[in-house]
């Protein structure tokens, strides 16, 4: 793997052995990050085709307002 990634690589690493799951690391990260960049992420996520894992009602455009 490049290491221009090098923490990513790590993290992916600890994945492919067991150390870290899929799930815990997805948790944290939405933790983490703010809700707009969740609504960016999941809005490139669909606009990148993606959709087609998700089931149909998930399908819909992304509208997040910070005042809802």
């Amino acid at each position: 793997m490049p290491t221009a990634r090098k923490t990513t690589n790590q993290i992916l690493e600890a994945i492919d052995d067991g150390i870290l799951t899929n799930k815990t690391v997805l948790e944290s990260l939405l933790k983490y990050l703010s809700e707009d960049q969740v609504a960016e992420f999941y809005q490139s996520f669909l606009d990148e085709g993606h959709a087609e894992y998700l089931p149909p009602v998930a399908k819909q455009p992304y509208e997040y307002s910070f005042w809802n």
